[in-house]
């Protein structure tokens, strides 16, 4: 009789730490997104397909979409949660660098005008992805794109354009 009393004991332990070990492994982030540190403010996309309205936001925080959803969480401020946005609701979110979402025109890392361009340009090329990933029309996506060949005209201008007005305003 002691031995059953004691394989019975052994294997309530057992169970015991078992679930012990899971319940503290349970995902506890709440359901939505829980702000500790608002990095920018609301930058609008426009309006969808659907006609929501959507824009995006960089945040440190934590963003779970349902319960049965496994929750994202911010690394620190340099590794910040990019939130999609719905209307005003976030929708979903993932972790990005934030060098790569922000843009500083007056950033005086840039060397010269041409770095300051490929800069603006890998940053338009971010903001296309996400347009295509979000659903956006077309035409605001084509419209985002035609910016970008605007700054490649610009550097176009910038290298060729002192040549060429020298040598379309000359007097011979």
């Amino acid at each position: 009789m002691a031995n059953n009393t004691g394989l019975i004991v052994g294997v309530v332990v057992v169970a015991g730490a078992i679930g012990l070990y899971w319940n503290t492994q349970r995902d506890t982030t709440p359901v939505g997104l829980v702000v500790a540190n608002n990095l920018t403010s609301t930058e609008s996309l426009g309006a969808n397909t659907d006609g929501d309205v959507i824009s995006y936001q960089l945040v440190e925080g934590t963003f779970r979409e349902d319960e049965s959803s496994v929750g994202v969480a911010s690394v620190s401020a340099d590794e910040p949660l990019l939130v999609i946005l719905s209307n005003g609701e976030p929708v979903s979110a993932k972790v990005v660098k934030i060098e790569e979402w922000t843009h500083d025109e007056n950033n005086p890392e840039y060397a010269d005008e041409m770095e300051r361009i490929d800069a603006l340009n890998a940053y338009l090329d971010r903001i296309i992805s996400l347009m295509n990933e979000v659903g956006m029309p077309p035409e605001a996506i084509e419209e985002v794109e035609n910016s970008k060949q605007t700054e490649e005209d610009m550097r176009a201008e910038s290298i060729f354009g002192p040549t060429l007005s020298l040598q379309s305003h000359f007097v011979w």
